[in-house]
């Protein structure tokens, strides 16, 4: 109480975020050690990604605040066989990668289109870009591009990324950015989503 309103409000913010931190890295441990107990059934149905895009979009305001996040999606996408809960956590683990580690006040690309018969989510930033020994080296667990990096993680998101496009027969890769940073692209089968008549519905 002795300590002035601006004062509070910035030790307020500072506890929200470490909780929030903290939080989410929990959340993540959980994840990993279901998915690497090769236990994890996933919940497929036939979903449109519009609406797994919005739900991670939604969620990853609390991280970027005021940060843009450039959405671009293709029109007349098909729907995927996809478990929305897992596709949520996957493309949100990528947005905040991007937020953390892209310096303050670039914006966050996220690009949807269909590629032949594969639907691809690319999440590009401005920020160190890639490790030299290559990209697969940030999908291990507790594997960092830079260990010495003071940006706060422990190397999970990626590998959770990485393990629930395994899940869904798919692909996570990347590659730099001319410019600078770096761009995370999911590659997901499409399938042959179910013709609905609706003639013999009425």
């Amino acid at each position: 109480h002795n300590l002035p309103p601006e004062r509070q409000q910035s030790l307020l913010r500072g506890l929200r975020e470490q909780a929030q931190s903290i939080h989410q890295f929990v959340n993540n441990l959980l994840d990993m050690a279901r998915l690497q107990s090769g236990k994890v059934e996933p919940n497929l149905a036939w979903q449109p990604i519009e609406e797994v895009v919005g739900a991670a979009l939604q969620q990853i305001r609390n991280v970027a605040e005021d940060r843009a996040v450039d959405v671009r999606i293709a029109p007349d996408l098909p729907p995927l066989r996809i478990d929305a809960t897992l596709m949520e956590r996957a493309l949100w683990n990528l947005l905040e990668n991007a937020v953390k580690y892209s310096p303050p006040g670039t914006p966050i690309e996220l690009n949807i289109c269909q590629n032949g018969e594969l639907l691809e989510i690319i999440v590009c930033d401005r920020g160190p870009g890639l490790p030299e020994n290559g990209a697969e080296a940030l999908f291990g667990l507790f594997q960092r591009g830079r260990p010495e990096s003071n940006v706060p993680g422990a190397g999970i998101g990626l590998a959770i990324v990485k393990s629930i496009a395994d899940l869904h027969r798919g692909q996570l890769d990347a590659e730099a950015r001319d410019g600078g940073g770096s761009c995370f692209r999911l590659t997901l089968p499409i399938g042959q989503p179910p013709q609905i008549n609706f003639e013999d519905e009425a």
